[in-house]
């Protein structure tokens, strides 16, 4: 009986480090790991979440409602009650108030993973030249907004629009498309469409942006890029 109530509590006690895993891939996309790997990632949120928790009520006092200031809720000590005691007694009020800390942290994390700044700190310093771990897919639509041509190999058609979202599902990608200008494989106009829904394996899709065309249209001002496209979509 002792080992249930102890597993019950210790999944309790992880389930800030589990919300903020689910935060952070929600936010910087599904990423290939070991199961050792997610285990130690729910194991930091937790760590994380329950140590700035713990600062929190040291430092405010009474000032955070529901919670005893006499207490230590680190991770550490909330841990070892775990398998001490031996009733189910569990402040879900703590556990409430580190799952909230555990995705902002999500959040905080996720800005530092999708602007790169452990590399671009490695890079500054001399010490890598290493870009990241980030999918190449999630970086490109990340860093580019601007009108694009997609090449659909599959149908062998080319759309030219605006990307407004993109999710990716394995092998499977997907975009929506604004605005969109459809061409055949010999690049002759076929028709609009208001949006367009595209699912495809990974080798299916090719993405472009015609730097050519872009001088040649806006020449050194570039903050025309979206409303040239905007513009040329509308004059069909």
């Amino acid at each position: 009986m002792r080992m249930d109530i102890a597993a019950i509590r210790l999944s309790l006690l992880m389930l800030p480090g589990i919300i903020g895993l689910k935060v952070y891939k929600k936010l910087v996309g599904r990423y290939p790991h070991r199961e050792w790997e997610e285990l130690t990632e729910i194991l930091i949120f937790s760590v994380f979440s329950y140590s700035f928790l713990n600062l929190i009520i040291s430092s405010l006092g009474s000032y955070v409602p529901f919670v005893k200031t006499r207490e230590s809720y680190d991770f550490n000590n909330l841990l070892n009650e775990i398998f001490t005691k031996n009733e189910l007694n569990f402040n879900l009020v703590i556990v409430i108030y580190a799952s909230g800390i555990s995705a902002i942290l999500a959040y905080i994390f996720a800005f530092i993973s999708q602007k790169n700044i452990i590399n671009l700190i490695g890079q500054k310093l001399k010490v890598t030249r290493r870009d990241g771990d980030i999918d190449l897919w999630d970086k490109f639509h990340n860093t580019y907004n601007e009108w694009v041509y997609i090449r659909d190999h599959k149908l062998n058609l080319t759309y030219f629009g605006h990307i407004d979202r993109f999710s990716d599902l394995g092998s499977k990608k997907q975009l929506i498309l604004t605005q969109v200008s459809v061409y055949n494989i010999d690049s002759e106009y076929l028709y609009d469409a208001d949006v367009v829904y595209l699912c495809r394996d990974d080798d299916d899709l090719s993405i472009e942006i015609n730097a050519y065309e872009r001088e040649s249209i806006l020449g050194s001002n570039c903050e025309e890029v979206e409303n040239h496209g905007q513009n040329q979509w509308e004059d069909r």
